[in-house]
């Protein structure tokens, strides 16, 4: 392409139809492709630039209609890989006052979860500290020092990725906290039913795709997540 704009550039400036200076010609034609050349090494030596895109929701947990805390997830994409950072804080009494923090993390390459970990505490005392990871095909979990391969294939979703999509042609999702795959269940008008292994009950509400609320049934609480903001950046590194 480069050799056809050169040869049309000097057709149009010297008339070949009388004699041309074959010397001034071939000086003129090689000052011109020099600084060509540099210009098309310099494109095509340029890196190219890889998209980032970063979501923030924060969502208030609710419990009798008074704030008792917060859930803010945080989604960053950049390329293949999207990594989704959970931080929450409740602070609630029931004859003794309860201050739970957690912290979570899910990391997914080429829409596969590859690592996962879960961090609580409660009154400051450490309740949970566990991972997941993908080593050579396989699940490997890990708590307390110990490891165990767990009997999965690949992860597609876990309950992280339920706090920003709506789960469509979704049949189970990962359960980080039980380690197993979970139903989900549909209910109509973007509403969709978990039920854990320890019978507690979540309820995810969607409108236009994204979560605006999650409703939580246990044995001895019944505290709902209501989004409050959502934050989005796009931009190019």
């Amino acid at each position: 392409m480069a050799l056809i704009y050169l040869i049309y550039f000097f057709k149009n400036r010297y008339n070949f139809s009388e004699k041309i200076n074959l010397k001034r010609f071939y000086s003129s034609f090689l000052r011109k492709f020099k600084y060509l050349f540099v210009f098309l090494l310099f494109s095509f030596s340029t890196p190219e630039l890889s998209s980032n895109v970063s979501e923030t929701i924060l969502f208030s947990v609710s419990r009798h209609n008074d704030s008792i805390g917060f859930v803010e997830i945080k989604r960053n994409t950049q390329d293949n890989v999207t990594s989704y950072i959970i931080d929450s804080e409740v602070n609630v009494r029931v004859i003794f006052n309860f201050k739970a923090n957690g912290h979570e993390k899910s990391v997914y390459k080429d829409d596969v979860l590859v690592y996962s970990s879960m961090y609580r505490k409660m009154n400051n005392k450490l309740k949970l500290d566990q991972y997941l990871t993908l080593e050579n095909d396989n699940y490997i979990f890990k708590n307390n020092g110990k490891k165990e391969k767990l009997p999965l294939n690949s992860i597609k979703h876990n309950l992280a990725t339920l706090l920003y999509n709506e789960p469509t042609n979704i049949q189970k999702v990962y359960s980080d906290k039980f380690k197993k795959m979970v139903e989900i269940n549909s209910l109509g008008n973007s509403k969709y039913k978990l039920v854990l292994p320890n019978n507690s009950v979540s309820v995810y509400h969607y409108k236009n795709g994204q979560c605006i609320k999650v409703e939580l049934k246990g044995s001895f609480y019944k505290v709902d997540l209501i989004r409050k903001y959502h934050n989005h950046k796009s931009y190019k590194s």
